[in-house]
């Protein structure tokens, strides 16, 4: 068990115990494993609900982790890790904050009233109270309902539905993000590892429908390509305002077309 509600399903010592216990298990049946044997991994998801409300699901080389209701102690709402395999650096792992404070970022969306740069809510950043199905696995997807509470008595979001749905595939993962039954004019925010030390750098270059994030790893060049469903009619990159657990972190802000209930996005290897 965890020494912390937040930590009952992984303390941090048993849960680096289990990786080197099943590393030495491995080693003893002869079992060796490179990183295309990690790559090939077939589909998989795990859903746990209460007490932790998270979920896990691997494709292939890549794996998300959900959480559907954060205490917004050690992360927000929502997707909050993407990897894209083994031995990489760029990886969009942990929420991130302002260097000031301010509410968690995870990939995903950020409601407005009005178009242009308007008073935004960070989905991610907001408490949620599950509802109707709850966190589920939904045809090989992960899926939850929920009920957005207000940050103040009138916070204009508060009691909003939200609906999440993520599907990871051999070659990305995509994610919907809808706020049934009310309209708004969308923003999509990206947190993006900027700054993880040893001189390794994150650039982002904006494409058609979205962004393109590369970085030299100690493996060679590394990309991930970030594509947007809809019309997109602003971009900001905030380079170095944000940290994780990682490190620094940039936040990219698309602001898309509205007023609209549902965002698609996806996010890929280069």
């Amino acid at each position: 068990m965890g020494y912390e509600n937040y930590t009952a399903d992984g303390h941090y010592a048993n849960l680096a115990l289990g990786f080197l216990a099943s590393a030495v298990d491995a080693g003893f049946r002869g079992e060796r494993q490179g990183a295309g044997d990690l790559d090939g991994r077939p589909p998989r998801v795990r859903v746990e609900r209460e007490p932790t409300f998270r979920a896990a699901a691997h494709h292939g080389r890549y794996s998300i982790g959900v959480q559907a209701q954060a205490d917004l102690v050690y992360d927000g709402t929502g997707l909050v890790d993407l990897t894209v395999g083994a031995g990489r650096v760029l990886q969009i792992a942990s929420s991130a904050r302002h260097l000031s404070g301010g509410p968690w970022f995870n990939p995903g969306l950020g409601i407005r009233a009005q178009p242009g740069r308007t008073p935004t809510s960070v989905i991610s950043g907001h408490r949620h109270a599950l509802s109707g199905d709850g966190l589920r696995e939904s045809d090989g997807a992960i899926a939850f309902d929920s009920e957005i509470a207000g940050d103040t008595d009138d916070d204009p979001i508060a009691g909003w539905p939200y609906r999440f749905h993520a599907a990871v595939g051999a070659d990305g993962v995509d994610v919907t993000e809808t706020t049934p039954g009310h309209a708004h004019h969308p923003v999509l925010f990206v947190p993006y590892p900027a700054d993880v030390g040893d001189g390794l750098v994150t650039r982002v270059t904006w494409t058609a429908d979205g962004a393109r994030f590369d970085l030299d790893g100690p493996h060679g060049r590394e990309s991930l390509l970030l594509q947007v469903f809809s019309p997109i009619e602003l971009r900001q990159n905030l380079s170095a305002d944000y940290a994780n657990r990682r490190g620094i972190c940039g936040l990219v802000r698309l602001d898309l077309e509205g007023p609209a209930e549902e965002v698609r996005w996806r996010v890929s290897v280069g």
